[in-house]
Order: structure tokens, then sequence, then C-alpha cells
């Protein structure tokens, strides 16, 4: 009865310790930044933390007489601590930042974040560290029950850190937010505590054993029993260790288990320490991989989350497994030696599935674009268990293992505590080192073998029992990567489009980054699979509109700081504007501004050009962390983030951000938001309004027209700004400013004005409530990925702020003209025309398309934008790629712009391109879903060439100059 309800209680703890160590990750990302030296010292305190403690526990444990009473008091003390942690957090941090270390000395600062974390963290984690000891020596009574006993308690609280990972990211964290999660941790070791203290009561004082000191044990090479015998006690446990001492011992002073000589504790603390080093370096390097094969859930909290959750079930059902086996297998040696052979061949396999696995689709309801969230979160789970489930089940049975080979009953609390201290130490190694030296020097594939490598490399050391036969083993590894090094490089996880290929990839400490360019010469640049940042139109005027804009909307700006590097557009658009004294640019990954001579076409070799000059400097840090310690405020802030499905990206549009940006702005400043319009529901999508309202009332939004575009900039003001004509004039003013918003098709300063779309005031009751994205509830990156990230999500929160338009009368200056007004109100109502006919053109209503494109090109003939969106190129590209349909409509829209001769090809086209498809001897699903839908509009078709033909005969003379089709 007393197992059973010990390994509840550790199960209990098991919860609370993964709770404490997610929630920890993300206050410790929000305080000193989301950089990887922050997370490897969150990592790296964590696991020391638990090493540390069980050791030193371990070394007293066995004289404890009433270890459950211990146990009870170490929980109660890891709850006290941790509800403390917070303050203590908001403490150290205001310590740091008042050192005044500048930029300059941001190795300085690191080494003291670095350390601070640690000494914060390695108390609460010592303390749960020592729990593994302590109850070891309540259930284990018997040296015949010793590996299966250990197994249960092991399993027992991986089992709770199972449920804890699913609890903090699917529940605890989106529902309760940070501070109340923390409460219910700490309810948990309470409830813990209290039940140790009733075990305590009902079995009594445990015996203290007498431990031999380090003096009296044998060498490095074996573990033998003292010559010492345990005190008499009035217990039936001392008969047990007399009945093991006779045993497990020969005649020579040798140890056996089941009539094999037991390796010696040196080669076993070596296969736990390696273990250990494998198991985190694999971890870190299937997340990392794993991520490029999900599909909405990509590296959102959810799919770490159930990674991880896979990664600890595998490990409960190896400890199980060898729980149910390790008492009764006779020849342990041969059973090391076969899961570590095992084990290696599975790491090596999760290698093939990576590379070979489709990915699984998940699936949108059409009505309410809800993505269809179980399924999503099944096909994460389903990946992740076929890639490391096998792997996982096998390190869930090497400890138990390996604690059955030298942990003998009168001292197995501190046989254990060397064991797991041994192992934790391999594991902290291997989270440090997979990160900084692993994935940089052999990337994320490479990796992954290399370590299956180090695994293989401990069979002979297990088959030969012979620990000075590690240089062996050295050169064994050393074989194993130049190996790795002949592996063809072009393996990449990295998702391609047809008719792509990659120019640049690099598996860094942060991210994989990728430039991939397509058929057209586009180049995107991508960051773990996501594009953030590139060369074609759209992407440029992502890019640009940030630095003009953000140059526009500030009084006399002459310091600016950009958030995000991407491909180095934007900072060079902010450094054509010769008022502009100093730029400040922050990324969070050095890779990214690596590969800036891949992507010229978007920032002219910027990094060249201002390499000696102080005009221009990139700060690699977190940009929260470095808002909180800037001593200088800034006239321009633009925030240009990546998809908010992804981890730490729905950080830089919580309420303390926006507050950040809002201080360090100076009082003419402005702060620029990039905000998708995508992959939002109206509630989050009203909710990151509200919470960016909340610091900037006089919010004002913007939505550049000239393409149909995917996002919406936020602009924040200190006080209350309108536009004057003359600060449009000044904008382009410059010739190469000019130039650089021509490529985006906005050079006329009236048309810039009608970007203008609403504003806070405008907005009214619809940002009014109280759900707020805040640090301690951030609900924004929970709820994006259950929403379609597809063009329909973004319509219609772009109509919703359409609906709520606000004149540009509230934009412009009071001194303006009314002559002036009305011009500048012509292109405002163009600009309703424009994005009424992209709404119909993304619907493929090309006829009302043209129409609205039309009228707008009526009230403003000076827009040659206009013109060129009636070329309509995306069906010019779809008619490229082989479909008929295309072509047909792009002659109807022709037919309506009284292009007749563009119009007739175009339908002499679908005509031919449809008999192309009929003839063809191979046909696919796609060409016979084509020809269906070149079936079903010929009659159409015939019509309209008919009717085009009529047109160009009777109105040839009014229309001599005819363009030619594209």
């Amino acid at each position: 009865m007393n197992v059973l309800i010990t390994g509840l209680l550790f199960f209990l703890s098991g919860i609370a310790g993964l709770i404490y160590e997610v929630v920890w990750f993300r206050m410790l990302g929000t305080t000193f930044g989301a950089t990887a030296p922050a997370m490897a010292a969150t990592t790296g305190s964590f696991m020391a933390g638990l090493g540390i403690g069980c050791y030193v526990c371990g070394r007293t444990v066995d004289r404890i007489r009433s270890p459950a009473t211990t146990y009870a008091i170490l929980e109660v003390l890891i709850a006290l601590i941790a509800i403390l942690i917070p303050a203590a957090l908001t403490m150290i941090e205001s310590l740091i930042n008042s050192t005044s270390l500048s930029v300059e000395q941001n190795g300085l600062r690191l080494t003291l974040q670095f350390a601070s974390i640690f000494v914060l963290l390695v108390v609460p984690t010592s303390l749960m560290g020592a729990t593994l000891p302590l109850l070891t020596r309540v259930v284990v009574k018997k040296q015949a029950h010793l590996g299966s006993r250990f197994a249960w308690l092991y399993a027992a609280n991986t089992i709770g850190a199972v449920v804890g990972t699913v609890l903090t990211g699917f529940l605890l964290v989106p529902w309760l937010g940070i501070s109340r999660t923390i409460f219910v941790a700490a309810f948990l070791n309470l409830l813990a505590a209290v039940g140790a203290f009733w075990v305590s009561r009902r079995s009594g004082a445990a015996p203290a054993s007498h431990v031999v000191d380090a003096g009296d044990v044998a060498g490095p090479d074996s573990v033998a029993l003292s010559e010492a015998r345990v005190t008499a006690h009035d217990n039936p446990v001392v008969q047990d260790v007399q009945t093991a001492n006779d045993e497990h011992r020969t005649a020579g002073g040798s140890l056996k288990a089941g009539g094999s000589v037991v390796l010696p504790a040196s080669v076993v603390f070596c296969i736990v320490m390696v273990t250990g080093f494998v198991s985190l370096g694999c971890q870190y390097l299937w997340t990392r991989s794993l991520i490029f094969s999900f599909d909405r859930l990509k590296n959102t909290t959810y799919s770490f989350s159930s990674v991880l959750a896979v990664t600890l079930l595998g490990l409960v059902l190896g400890t199980f497994v060898i729980g149910f086996l390790i008492d009764r297998i006779r020849h342990l040696r041969g059973l090391l030696a076969a899961l570590l052979l095992m084990l290696s061949g599975s790491i090596v396999l999760s290698v093939v599935l990576l590379l070979q696995l489709p990915k699984l689709q998940d699936s949108v309801d059409p009505e309410t674009l809800q993505v269809d969230f179980p399924q999503a979160v099944q096909n994460v789970c389903v990946r992740s268990l076929l890639v490391i489930g096998l792997p996982s089940v096998l390190m869930g049975m090497l400890l138990p293992a390996c604690v059955r080979c030298i942990a003998q009953l009168r001292q197995v609390g501190r046989d254990v505590s060397k064991l797991y201290a041994w192992n934790t130490m391999g594991a902290v190694l291997g989270a440090c080192l997979g990160a900084f030296v692993i994935t940089p020097t052999f990337g994320l594939l490479k990796g992954i073998l290399l370590l299956a490598g180090l695994e293989l490399s401990l069979v002979p050391l297990v088959l030969t029992a012979n620990a000075r036969k590690g240089a062996g083993m050295a050169a064994a590894v050393v074989g194993i990567s130049l190996c790795c090094s002949l592996i063809p490089t072009d393996w990449t996880l990295q998702s391609l489009l047809v008719g792509e290929h990659i120019v640049g990839y690099r598996d860094g400490t942060m991210a994989s980054v990728c430039v991939v360019e397509n058929e057209r010469g586009e180049r995107r640049i991508c960051v773990d699979d996501v594009p953030v940042a590139g060369t074609s139109v759209i992407m440029q005027t992502d890019q640009k509109s940030l630095a003009h804009w953000g140059m526009l909307l500030a009084e006399n700006p002459r310091r600016a700081l950009t958030v995000g590097f991407g491909s180095g557009g934007a900072s060079w658009s902010f450094l054509l504007y010769d008022q502009l004294e100093q730029l400040d640019c922050v990324e969070i990954c050095s890779d990214v501004p690596a590969f800036a001579n891949l992507m010229t076409d978007a920032n002219h070799g910027l990094l060249d050009v201002y390499e000696d000059s102080d005009r221009y400097r990139i700060i690699l840090a977190d940009a929260r962390a470095y808002l909180k310690r800037v001593d200088h405020p800034y006239d321009v802030i633009v925030s240009d983030c990546t998809d908010l499905r992804y981890r730490s990206s729905a950080n830089l549009y919580d309420l303390e951000y926006f507050q950040l940006c809002h201080d360090a702005l100076t009082d003419g400043g402005c702060t620029l938001i990039w905000m998708p319009l995508g992959g939002l529901s109206q509630d989050a999508f009203l909710m990151t309004l509200r919470t960016f309202a909340r610091v900037f009332p006089e919010m004002q939004v913007y939505y550049l027209h000239n393409r149909w575009t995917h996002y919406i900039l936020l602009a924040g003001h200190r006080t209350p700004f309108r536009l004057s004509p003359d600060r449009l004039d000044q904008l382009l003013s410059e010739e190469d400013v000019k130039q650089d918003l021509a490529v985006i098709g906005m050079t006329d300063p009236r048309k810039i004005a009608a970007t203008y779309l609403t504003n806070a005031g405008q907005l009214g009751s619809l940002l009014a409530g109280d759900a707020l994205n805040t640090e301690d509830t951030p609900r924004l990156e929970f709820l994006v990925p259950r929403f379609d990230t597809g063009p329909w999500s973004a319509q219609k929160n772009l109509n919703l702020l359409r609906q709520r338009r606000a004149s540009s009368k509230g934009l412009l200056s009071s001194d303006i003209s009314g002559e002036q007004l009305a011009d500048y109100g012509r292109f405002s109502q163009a600009a309703i025309r424009i994005m009424n006919a992209q709404e119909a053109e993304r619907e493929t209503d090309v006829e009302r398309a043209t129409l609205d494109y039309l009228e707008a090109l009526q009230l403003t003939p000076e827009d040659d934008a206009i013109q060129e969106a009636l070329n309509f190129e995306a069906l010019q590209a779809a008619g490229q790629r082989g479909n008929p349909t295309a072509w047909l409509l792009l002659g109807r829209s022709f037919q309506l712009q009284k292009r007749y001769v563009d119009a007739k090809q175009m339908v002499d086209r679908f005509f031919s391109a449809a008999d192309s498809l009929r003839q063809a001897a191979d046909k696919g699903p796609e060409s016979e879903q084509r020809i269906q839908q070149a079936d079903a509009w010929a009659p159409t078709a015939r019509v309209w060439k008919l009717e085009i033909e009529q047109a160009a005969a009777t109105d040839a003379l009014t229309n001599p100059a005819d363009t030619q089709a594209p």
C-alpha cells in the first residue's frame, strides 16, 4: 500500500515540477529575453539543480530515519520558494538594469543574467532533485525489488511530468495565466507533502543504515559492499540486507547479480552520463527538426508541448517495461549492450523517418475557419511518435537497468543519487552542447547521427567492461564524426514550392535559416520554415512600408529602432533618409543578417555600405530585454514580426511590450507595429487592437492597398498626431526615397495618405472589454493556432476595419485647404474601390474586380498602379501553369476594359490550352479537373468570343492603340 501511495506522491511532484519548468521558461523569456543564452541558462540551472540536489541528498539519505517526513518538508519548501520566484525575478531584473551596462557590454550582461538565473533556480530544483533518493528509500525494502520499485517510482514521476506538460501547455496557462498556474503547482506540492506526512506516521521511522565513508568504498572500477554491518533493529530490513550481502558477494569480493558479474561502477556511470547527454541532445535536435513537418501548428506552444509529452510517454513506457523484467534478468551486461545497440539504431532510424514521412494535413472548417484542433494535435503526436517514440522507450529502459547493475539495498539512496547525478550532468551538457556546438557545427540531421554514434560507442565498453578503453570509444566518436561529415550537404527539411531551390541554408543555435529562390528569381528568407522577408513585391511592401510610414508619422525623426532584420530591406529604406542620424536594428537570431549577402535585391548590400559607419548597427538581442535597458529615447520604433502562431512572436504583441515601446519614444515619436490580418479569429484580432489601444489611445490603422496585402500597420503616438501635406511633400523630396517608394507603387502623397484606414475612436465599441494579451495572460499565442491562416480570415478582419473606416480629414492637419482636402478625398474614395476589387479578385469574381478597378481609375487616372492591377498577374501566372480557365477570365476582363485585341487572344488561348490538356497522354487528377472546368466554361467562352469580335469590329476606329497581349 505504501508503495502505491508513494508513487502517487511522486506523480503529483512530477506534475508540479513540469509546471514550474514550463512557467519559469516563459517568465525568464519575457524577463531576460528569449535568447539562446537565457534559455540555456534556464535549462542548465534546472537540470543541474536536480543533479546537485540528488547527489547531496544521496550522501546522507541512508542515515535519515524518516525519509517520508523529510520528503514532505522539501515539498513544502519547494512550494514556498516557487511562489516567491516571480518577485525575486523582478528584483534581479531591476538590479541588472541598474548596472547601466551599455550595449557594447552585452557579454557582461549575459554573464550576470546567467549567474543570477542559475543561483535563483538552483535552490528549488535542488530540493526537487533530493526527492528521488528519499522516496527510493521509502519504497525499496528488499534487494530483489530494487530494480522494479525504482522503475515504478521513476515511471510515476514521469507520468506526472506528462500530465504537467499537457496541463500547462493546453489548459492552465491559457485559462488561468502564469501567476495562478504557479499556485496550482504549489498546491500540488503541498498535497504531496500532506500525503508524505501520512505515510510517515503510518509506517513509523525507518531504520537508519550505516553508510561507509568515502575512504571505505572500493576503488573506482568496482562497487563493493563494506564490511560494516547494519546496526541491529527490530525490523525485517536488516535480514534483507544481510541476505543481499551474502547473495551478491563472491570469494574475491566482486558483486554478482543473478549469476552475472556486475559492471564496474565507473562503466555504469559513463553509460548513464553519455545516455543523458544523448537524450537531451537528441530531444533538442528532434524538436527543432519536427517543426518542419507539422502543418498549421508548426513551432507553436502546442507543438512543443505535444512533442515533449510524447517523449515523456515513451520514457514512461520504457520504464514500465523494464520494471517488470529487470529483477528477473540474469545477464545484465547483455541487456545493457542490447539496449544501447537498439537505441543507437532507433536514433538513426529517426533521421530516415524525418526525411521520408509525408506531412499530415490539418483540416479547417470552411464556414467558421476554425482549425480541427484535436486532429491537428493528433497529427503532431502521431508524427512525433513515429520519429521519437522507439528511442524514447529505450531511453526509459536504460536508467533502471543501470540502477539494478550497481545499487545495493543498504545504500540504495546513495547509489541511486550518484547515478541520477551523473545522468543529469550528461543531460545538462547535452542540452547546452546540442544547442551551441552540435547544431551549428554539424546541423540538425548530422547532429542526430553523431549522437547515435556516440551511444553506439558505449557497446564495446559494456562488453569489455573496462573503463580504460575510453580511448577506443573516443576514436569511435571521431570516426563517426568523419562519417557524418561525408553525408550529403543537401540533406534539409526545408519546405519548397514548385520551381524553388535553396541558395543558402544554416542550422543555427536559435533557428534554422534558409534562403529560397523561385523560377522568377525572387528570393525569400525563412526562419524555421517560416518566410519572414523576401524580394517579391508583396514582401518588399512589408519591409518598405515600415520604414517609410515610420518616418512619415514621426515628428522630425533623428533616431530610429527597427525590430527584426529580415532581408535588411526595412533598414535600407530607413537609411535613405538624410535626416536620420542613427538606426539601430535589434535581431534575436544572428544567422538572419549572416545571409544578407544573398538578399541584396532587398537590402542593396547595406552591411558592406555601412560596415565602418556608426550610423547603423545591428544589436543581437531580444527586443523586450533591449527596450528594458535602453538609455536613450527613439523617434521611431518599428516592430516587424512573423506569424503570431509561433512561440515568442506573440510576446511582441502584449501589453507590456507595447508599454516598453511607449516609454522608449520621444514626445513626437511614433511606434509602428506590423500586424497580420490572417490567422486570427475576430475575437483574437480585436483583442490585439484593444491591447495596443490601451497603451496608445490615439491608435491609427493603415492598410497599403497598392496590392492585396495580408497585414495592417498599427501606429501609436505619445501625443495626438495629425499629418500635414507639407510633411508628405518633404517625404518625397529626396529622390532616392521616391525611387524606393516607386518599387511598391506609392509615389503620390495623396495615395500615401489614403492608406489611412481607421483609428481607435472610430472602432469604438469594438475595442470595449477587458480581455487583453499580457505577460501573465498570454492569450494570443494560444488562440491563433486554432484559426486558419489563409486569405479568407485576413479578408474578414480587413472588412471589419473597413466597416469602421475613418475619413482622411481626421488624419490631415487643420491648416489644409478645402481644395487639397477634396483632392485627398478623391484618392481615399479610390482606395475603397481598389479594396473592393481586391476582395472580388480573391473570390475569382473577375468581372466585379475589373469594374471596381475601372471606377478607381476614373477617380485617380494618375495612379499607374491601378492599370497594372488590371493586368491580373495572378491569372496570367495560373494560365502559364496550365489552367485554361485563367486565360478565359483574363479575356473577359480585357473585354470589359475594351482591350479587344488582347481579349480575343486570351479567349483563343483558352480553347487551345483546353485542347492540349485533352490530347495529353498522361493526365493526372489535376489535369482532369481542369478539363472538366474548361468544358463547363466552353459555352460561355463562345458567347464572349462572339461579343469580343463584334465589339472589336465596331470599335476598331476608336481604339487604335489597343495593347498587345501579355
